[in-house]
């Protein structure tokens, strides 16, 4: 069974791995025993991650990468595919919370820069690493989307985003479709409340109404989806693809 769950001799992409629910996926990745590639804006952190993943025994490399780029995007798939040999999983976790409002008043410049943020940015890396698995003829692909992809809220104004992450669940089933015939699983996870950088300020001033609608009684913590991302990479899914996992102490199931 343990066999199920092994990454060794695997290469994993993490895109927005400097921090939050991002390098807490991949250290998970990293304790399965794989490799690790951080792409992500912030250098400084991605490094930090890289030089936790090193200290578990295995190799990891930082590139600086605005996921939203075009040229970014290519030149960071290319660099990690001529330097760890493969690539065998990509986790598309890089995006942003903000800036939101009531759809009434949004700008047309605050619904475009969260799409590409949180969509595009997706489509594109999807794209790029898809491009050396079906050369490989597998891989995994995990997208974070959010459990606001799947629900209507009063909690979050932000329709903009929650439009960006109801795309990202029907862009992994779609995508499911078309490229299992190459042997590439595509599936997605779907957080609740996590106590990240992006949203400290959220979890800490509305705590005991969130609480009260989170039927574990507990905010999430990064290290909560090293099991869901572990899963999804690792032939333990193998007969999976399409989905999106929902991990949010049952915040949907009220």
């Amino acid at each position: 069974m343990s066999n199920l769950f092994d990454l060794s001799g695997k290469v994993a992409i993490v895109t927005g791995g400097a921090s939050g629910l991002g390098r807490g996926m991949a250290l998970g990745l990293a304790e399965a025993e794989a490799d690790l590639v951080i792409a992500d804006m912030n250098q400084a952190g991605a490094e930090d991650t890289c030089h936790q993943i090193e200290s578990l025994g295995h190799r990891a490399l930082a590139v600086k990468t605005d996921v939203t780029r075009e040229a970014d995007v290519r030149r960071m798939v290319k660099r990690a595919a001529a330097i760890v040999g493969r690539i065998d999983i990509l986790v598309n976790n890089a995006g942003i919370g903000g800036p939101g409002g009531p759809p009434e008043k949004m700008p047309l410049a605050h619904w475009e820069k969260m799409i590409a943020a949180d969509l595009t940015s997706v489509f594109l890396c999807c794209r790029e690493v898809g491009r050396y698995m079906i050369r490989q003829q597998g891989g995994k692909i995990l997208n974070v989307s959010s459990i606001f992809g799947l629900l209507g809220s009063d909690i979050v104004d932000a329709v903009n985003y929650n439009a960006a992450k109801g795309g990202v669940i029907n862009f992994t089933r779609d995508l499911a479709v078309k490229w299992a015939r190459y042997g590439i699983r595509v599936n997605g996870i779907a957080p609740g409340y996590f106590r990240t950088p992006l949203s400290e300020w959220t979890v800490t001033h509305f705590k005991r109404q969130l609480l009260k609608m989170i039927p574990l009684q507990k905010i999430g913590l990064p290290e909560d989806l090293k099991g869901t991302v572990v899963f999804l990479a690792s032939p333990a899914s193998d007969y999976m693809t399409g989905q999106t996992l929902v991990v949010d102490g049952g915040f949907t199931v009220i």
